[in-house]
């Protein structure tokens, strides 16, 4: 490589990494107290990657400014510290993937195979190997593979991804030994089953009863109905640290609350009893996140309370019920929620006695098996009560205009009149429904003397059938009625017609 070319490369990756510092400043100089905590977690990585970044700038700038007095010929003859800096900054980067059809190298190995010098840098960065991938699929020898990372990353708390876990015995699998091996030092763990049903004994399941005293995060995907759980079978019982789960449609039974107690997020995908609800609300006091589709009768004979949940995530109106006040989630910031007729007035009878002052942001997804032009006008009420709401989101909404003209008429023009955020997602756009979000937006203003500030309208992907796209020539209308407008339908396609 001539000494030119090469300079030029590097102050193009000085160039795009000042690009990324710029970004990421102005992204954490914004106020993120009132964010989720997922949201807070976030913004933290982005200040330690930043911290890493600007200090590999420092190092490449300084380089590049020393061109005539060194001998810089290749990106392989880098200095070691110069290496260092880069391969910390890799490896925040990752090597997960649930891609089936790809096999991506752990950066680790990567490094390591480009030459002796790579290779003795990469072996003295712990952080390269801290992301252990074991795909069923396509690795073989996984005993010797794991062996090989654990070694290299001199004691430090790893991420697991599984990938196509099988749910029956595979020749190739990794003894029982080396996974508990690995799942022992797993901060996070994620889990992508394989979808075939098997018996409980035969499949990757009983490993998860072995200690995982560091684990923190935990993500099962992929894993359906089929699998038939012995009794008295219980989970993560040794693994007191563990903060955020999402078990899918694993049974709430495999779980014993009594060992959750730090728990502050939880997903599951398939319904759970009234008395599990209510465990779960005894147990995990922490908790901020809930997602869980519905409750089965009977509900639990006393309301229950969560004092430190911040976002909820709900199918139906039964949740909504067994809570019974937004007093028994006073830090309650972000709802989500299906958008049936049922559930509209069961929120309206949850907000009926005072308004709901600390809701922010409310999503409503609406159901398509079953839609009724009702559906969305049911939450009005609601929103009546709901003062302090600053972001409304509507999922797969078909009937927007009867929704819109009920919004500006007289008994609801009123309603959530601090909104300045309007999300439409995958709805549908037929030429009633264009007409009357205008016209709701021009009675919202003559009204109170403003109107939303931020309106986003997506389409992407195959769109359910008789769905109708959004009409981009009326993107300059709203744009005369909305500060910022943003509409992503490139992507969009309907589907055709059922056969």
């Amino acid at each position: 490589m001539d000494e030119a070319p090469a300079h030029d490369k590097m102050a193009s990756a000085i160039t795009r990494l000042n690009m990324f510092a710029t970004l990421a400043r102005s992204t954490l100089s914004k106020d993120w107290s009132a964010a989720t905590t997922a949201t807070g977690e976030a913004m933290a990585r982005l200040g330690t990657t930043m911290i890493t970044v600007q200090s590999a700038l420092d190092i490449l700038s300084s380089l590049s400014a020393q061109r005539p007095a060194t001998n810089m010929t290749s990106v392989a003859s880098f200095p070691h510290d110069v290496l260092l800096h880069i391969f910390q900054f890799w490896a925040t980067l990752g090597v997960r993937s649930i891609n089936h059809r790809s096999r991506p190298v752990p950066c680790g190995f990567t490094a390591a195979s480009v030459n002796r010098h790579w290779r003795e840098v990469a072996l003295q960065t712990p952080s390269l190997w801290t992301d252990l991938l074991v795909d069923y699929d396509k690795w073989p020898n996984i005993d010797d593979y794991i062996d090989i990372v654990l070694s290299r990353t001199r004691g430090r708390p790893i991420s697991l991804t599984i990938n196509r876990a099988p749910l029956s015995w595979v020749p190739f699998q990794p003894s029982h030994d080396k996974l508990a091996r690995a799942l022992a030092v797993s901060r996070r763990i994620e889990c992508h089953f394989a979808t075939a049903p098997a018996s409980f004994a035969s499949s990757l399941l009983p490993i998860f009863q072995a200690p995982m005293p560091l684990l923190e995060d935990l993500t099962f995907s992929g894993f359906e109905h089929g699998c038939v759980m012995p009794q008295h079978v219980q989970f993560f019982t040794m693994s007191p640290k563990l903060r955020r789960i999402d078990i899918e449609h694993l049974p709430f039974t495999a779980l014993d609350c009594a060992c959750l107690e730090n728990l502050e997020s939880f997903s599951i995908s398939r319904y759970i009893s009234g008395e599990e609800f209510a465990l779960l609300c005894r147990s995990c006091p922490r908790l901020s996140s809930l997602s869980v589709p519905d409750i089965s009768l009977p509900w639990p004979v006393d309301t229950q309370a969560f004092p430190a949940l911040e976002v909820l995530d709900c199918a139906t109106s039964n949740v909504i019920g067994c809570l019974a006040s937004p007093q028994n989630v006073p830090r309650l910031h972000t709802l989500h929620i299906a958008g049936d007729v049922d559930t509209g007035t069961s929120l309206s009878l949850f907000t009926d006695n005072s308004p709901w002052n600390a809701l922010r942001v409310l999503e409503v997804h609406s159901l398509w098996e079953e839609p009724t032009a009702s559906a969305l006008i049911s939450f009005l009420p609601a929103m009546g009560n709901l003062p302090h709401l600053v972001e409304l989101r509507i999922s797969d909404g078909f009937f927007l205009a009867s929704f819109f003209d009920a919004w500006r008429s007289e008994a609801h023009i009123d309603a959530a009149p601090n909104v300045e955020r309007l999300v439409l997602r995958q709805c549908s756009f037929s030429a009633d429904a264009v007409r009357a979000l205008v016209s709701f937006l021009v009675s919202r203003r003559a009204r109170m003397g403003r109107t939303i500030t931020n309106l986003t309208i997506t389409q992407n992907g195959v769109l359910t059938y008789e769905t109708e796209l959004f009409p981009m020539w009326m993107s300059a209308r709203l744009q005369q009625l909305v500060r910022t407008v943003v509409i992503n339908t490139e992507t969009a396609e309907v589907d055709g017609p059922p056969i």
